[in-house]
């Protein structure tokens, strides 16, 4: 690609509009950060705005949003043009766009907003006139929704008009698979028995249109793309019957599974039965209405001035961004056998994160999970993994709603494998010795807000 990008130095002069575009598109696909090269095409880009088409706009916002290289003169010029011709885009160029916008922290409010009401025009229009499949409606929806609560330009109008349409997409999404003309199922995968890791899943909330499914470590939660571990997939495949359920069995709607959990993590799933169900949740999921709560064993003692909370340290974040989640610290640890390795038991509570964000958080603010093998360095991990069963986190509460407005929750205790490890550790003091004991008894957590984390009392 160097050889690429230097001859593309050199022809930049003879480039066509949608040449820049698509340079930028295919580096940017690649996650190729050239930022000499992508200065230059920025350039020419500018000069040339006028004469860019809808689809040059939206590739050059989404080349830059997609490895988070800022360009403010970029997109003022960008967004300028789209302002003229936004009834030219079609419904993923302008729901690419705005996703652009709201990534790169462009907070034009009122033309995010004038974005928003024409792809929801267009989408409309789509759907009675057959142009656009349901699920690629509702896929731009969502998108959009996202893009709009991103921006921090999500009023309460705009988003139930949102989940209206999703649930409307969605009882249309189940006609239509109620026909008996809907495509062949995905194939159940069978799990082997060298290959089953031990526990099952478990079914628990089993509503009409959506489910909760305690995910035991070692499975993959595989509505993205497929690990190391058994497929959720083929268990719920075999849980419900096509006839029945069928999203479980269609791995273009992911299998119903609204968010994921890592193989080696445990804990609670969200699962949409029904497509109802299921746009319901997703949109839920975008707008900070699911609340899912974790418990993790962090490496060191985070301090008690909680100033972890008060801006994310994930990769790439902006200066001053919000964290990504909630924590409290509810024990300070130490290994029994090395007293000088010191770690917080923490619980964590979500509303809207991506799981990387969630990750790098913990570990750019120099608190890697415990037994995390990809955010640990490789020492760290093996030390880790002589005494800890995996890595430690676990989803132990979802609070929700299903698509009738009927609020649920959903609560898991700490797996057997998690509290043995817990237990291998020594307190602090009384204060840590006191917390950590409920969960090494397997007793049922309580929500995020009702600890009052630790007070520093085993500081005396």
């Amino acid at each position: 690609m160097d050889a690429i990008a230097e001859e593309a130095h050199k022809q930049i002069e003879h480039f066509q509009t949608q040449n820049l575009s698509n340079t930028l598109w295919a580096f940017a696909t690649l996650r190729i950060e050239n930022e000499e090269l992508f200065n230059a095409l920025s350039a020419k880009v500018i000069a040339r705005i006028t004469e860019c088409s809808c689809r040059d706009l939206a590739s050059s916002a989404w080349a830059f949003a997609r490895i988070h290289m800022p360009n403010a003169e970029l997109m003022a010029s960008i967004s300028e043009a789209v302002k003229s011709n936004m009834h030219e885009f079609g419904t993923q160029g302008l729901t690419n766009t705005v996703w652009s916008f709201a990534t790169l922290g462009c907070h034009n409010e009122p033309l995010m907003h004038s974005l928003a009401e024409e792809v929801m025009r267009k989408i409309r229009l789509s759907w009675a006139n057959r142009s656009l499949k349901i699920e690629d409606c509702a896929t731009d929806l969502n998108g959009l929704t996202w893009a709009m609560g991103t921006a921090g330009v999500l009023h309460d109008d705009l988003s139930l008009r949102l989940r209206q349409q999703m649930l409307e997409l969605g009882r249309a999404k189940d006609f239509e698979m109620s026909t008996g003309e809907r495509p062949p199922p995905s194939e159940i995968q069978k799990i082997s028995p060298e290959d089953h890791p031990g526990d099952a899943p478990i079914l628990r909330d089993d509503l009409p249109d959506m489910c909760t499914v305690m995910k035991p470590a070692g499975w993959e939660v595989d509505n993205q793309d497929a690990g190391g571990g058994p497929w959720m997939s083929s268990w719920l495949m075999e849980q419900f019957d096509v006839d029945k359920v069928p999203i479980v069995h269609y791995e273009e709607h992911q299998f119903g599974m609204v968010h994921r959990l890592d193989i080696p993590s445990s804990g609670l799933v969200l699962v949409g039965k029904t497509w109802e169900g299921f746009y319901h949740l997703k949109w839920q999921l975008q707008t900070g209405n699911i609340t899912r709560e974790y418990l993790l064993l962090v490496h060191k003692w985070v301090a008690l001035d909680m100033r972890i909370n008060e801006q994310s340290f994930a990769d790439k974040a902006e200066e001053g961004a919000a964290a990504p989640a909630r924590l409290t610290v509810i024990a300070h640890l130490l290994r029994a056998d090395e007293e000088d390795t010191e770690m917080s038991l923490v619980l964590m509570r979500v509303q809207k994160g991506r799981r990387n964000d969630l990750r790098t958080h913990f570990a750019g603010a120099g608190h890697p999970t415990v037994a995390d093998g990809k955010y640990s360095d490789r020492e760290t991990y093996l030390r880790d993994r002589e005494w800890c069963a995996r890595k430690f986190m676990h989803c132990y509460r979802l609070a929700y709603s299903d698509s009738k407005d009927v609020s649920h929750e959903c609560i898991a205790p700490l797996p057997h494998d998690l509290r043995e490890s817990l237990a291998k550790l020594l307190p602090r003091g009384p204060e840590s010795a006191a917390a950590v004991d409920t969960w090494i008894e397997g007793l049922e957590p309580l929500p995020w807000d009702t600890y009052g984390g630790l007070q520093g009392k085993d500081e005396v």
